[in-house]
């Protein structure tokens, strides 16, 4: 690291100490200058080295930890290299010695049992995101068909709101987090690895189904919201996406015939801003623990609370260096229009035996039964101002509750890295799963995701504390407010990632929306392209997706790359 080098370089020419002080002194002054957990290492080598050779030696070490802290510095943004922060076309260069301190690699995925991050692969074959096109959904085309045979399955964890936002026991209290390149969500990790969940009913992660060859369960990681979105759905982007982030996880003493243990799937949700929708109360419950999680960032560094006020969200008025000023009283939220969510709690539907005992089929029903979802929430009957606390304290956690707002169990399934570095694939890519009708939001909840990317300040003890740390570059934000970009570029398309639109045709949904929608076309000359184009979604505003519709006579002359 070049700002350390003047430092380090005239420790090289000192005239070294050979008492084992000196060599405390060496092992100090490097540990001074970037605290990382390198004493070890530097030490046990030091009192190797003999006395003759222990200047030159010094210098040797010294300048293997330069490299080393040098590697465990690199981080990524979305714009143009500098130094070792290095734009999308320099990913592959990101380097991570050390993954419990390293920046550049932030996933770590130390939960999953029997294997690790190892290497940067950013410049391999099946790169994601794509433009994913319907048309490989088309019978007889030239692309993969569709696999799957039913809907993905989805269970709840064992983890209650209390272990997610005031944990005492696992790693991180608040599991809320404001990165430089997400929000997230993360599934609350002891120090040991291992789910931990005091408050709730187990030690069960949040889990999920694919259908088609995986007999296991894939286990929630952690759940992103970014903008934009990253993926493009016939050359559309969508103001942001929600990346619900597993790991697959197998005995792994096992020898099974599906290969290596390191595979990882992501559910991604578009999600779009809609003037005639009302917002969306689990979006606002979320967005009002990262408004709570940026203030506590900011209280800890005695910068003042964020000044513009969230609806529904509690209004703190801490001014610089008074830690403890707050509002006396919690505020009222706007009354027009008020919401309660799909009605999910532990009780209605976990059994105690455990979560194998879970009835997925009742679960939708009483959903369905309820009303609400997409946009819809106006004719929710559970509609009651009264109701509503503050934080939306009344909305229950779910940790796959978007996944039941969205209303439709139909996706593009494909195979890519990941997309932020250190990219991985594994053997056979990350299993991706893009849900092919974007959420509904309100303007001002996208502008506010937006707004707690671009403000986001640098938590103490880390790099760049109490100051302005954002891996995006700036943007037009939807309401004209601050933005960011955090999104890689569209990457050229493989065909191992054997990209399909799995719909109708594959298996009938469960969900009244997707039913109807199935129904578009039926008896229409055109067939699927006015279901898939000029009617693409599960509601029906006028918007439309674009293809060549000559291709549609012969699918098996399809070659949109």
């Amino acid at each position: 690291n070049k700002n350390c080098l003047s430092y380090f370089i005239p420790v090289c020419f000192l005239d070294c100490p050979t008492t084992k002080t000196g060599i405390r002194r060496i092992v100090a002054v490097s540990l001074y200058i970037h605290k990382y957990k390198t004493e070890r290492k530097v030490h046990k080598m030091f009192v190797c080295m003999s006395k003759k050779t222990l200047g030159v030696a010094s210098c040797v070490v010294l300048l293997t930890a330069i490299g080393v802290l040098a590697q465990n510095n690199d981080r990524f943004w979305y714009g143009p290299t500098q130094g070792n922060l290095f734009g999308p076309n320099d990913w592959n260069q990101v380097s991570c010695d050390n993954i419990d301190v390293c920046e550049g690699w932030p996933d770590k995925w130390k939960m999953a049992r029997g294997w690790q991050l190892s290497s940067n692969e950013c410049n391999t074959r099946m790169q994601g995101p794509l433009n994913l096109e319907r048309q490989t959904g088309i019978p007889g085309s030239r692309f993969f068909e569709c696999i799957d045979v039913h809907w993905m399955k989805y269970h709840d964890g064992a983890c209650n709101w209390k272990d997610m936002t005031d944990n005492q026991e696992s790693e991180h209290r608040n599991n809320f987090h404001i990165r430089r390149h997400a929000l997230t969500m993360k599934s609350p990790l002891g120090t040991d690895g291992v789910l931990d969940c005091p408050n709730g009913w187990g030690g069960h992660y949040p889990k999920l189904d694919y259908s088609k060859g995986y007999p296991e369960w894939w286990l929630l990681s952690h759940m992103d919201i970014i903008t934009p979105a990253e993926w493009l759905q016939d050359g559309v982007r969508y103001d942001g996406q929600i990346n619900y982030a597993h790991f697959y996880q197998r005995d792994f003493n096992t020898q099974d015939p599906m290969g290596p243990l390191k595979k990882d799937g992501t559910v991604v949700i578009f999600f779009k801003a809609y003037e005639d929708v009302l917002p969306d109360p689990y979006m606002d419950k979320m967005i009002c623990q990262f408004r709570k999680t940026e203030e506590e960032v900011r209280d800890q560094c005695g910068l003042p609370s964020v000044a513009q006020p969230y609806p529904g969200c509690y209004n703190y008025q801490r001014r610089r260096g008074l830690r403890k000023q707050s509002n006396a009283t919690k505020p009222q939220p706007e009354m027009d229009h008020q919401w309660t969510p799909v009605n999910i709690t532990k009780e209605n539907y976990k059994q105690q035996i455990g979560p194998t005992d879970y009835d997925f089929d009742k679960f939708i029903e009483e959903q369905i039964a309820q009303g609400g979802g997409n946009g819809n929430w106006t004719d929710h009957p559970l509609l009651d101002p009264e109701r509503h606390l503050v934080d939306f304290g009344h909305v229950p956690f779910h940790a796959y509750q978007f996944l039941v707002n969205v209303r439709t169990e139909y996706y593009f399934r494909v195979r890519t890295s990941q997309t932020i570095p250190p990219c991985q694939t594994g053997r056979d890519g990350n299993h991706y799963r893009v849900m092919k009708d974007p959420l509904r939001l309100h303007p001002r909840q996208v502008a506010e995701i937006e707004r707690l990317l671009a403000e986001r300040i640098a938590p103490v003890g880390t790099r760049n504390a109490c100051n302005r740390d954002t891996a995006g570059v700036p943007m037009q934000g939807v309401k004209g407010g601050p933005a960011v970009r955090v999104a890689r570029p569209t990457q050229r398309y493989d065909n191992h990632a054997k990209m399909t639109f799995c719909e109708c045709k594959d298996w009938p949904s469960k969900w009244p929306e997707d039913r109807e929608w199935c129904q578009i076309g039926a008896t229409n000359d055109i067939g699927d392209y006015e279901r898939y184009y000029e009617r693409p979604y599960n509601f029906y505003n006028g918007e439309t997706l674009t293809i060549n519709r000559g291709e549609m006579a012969d699918p098996t002359r399809l070659n949109p790359w």
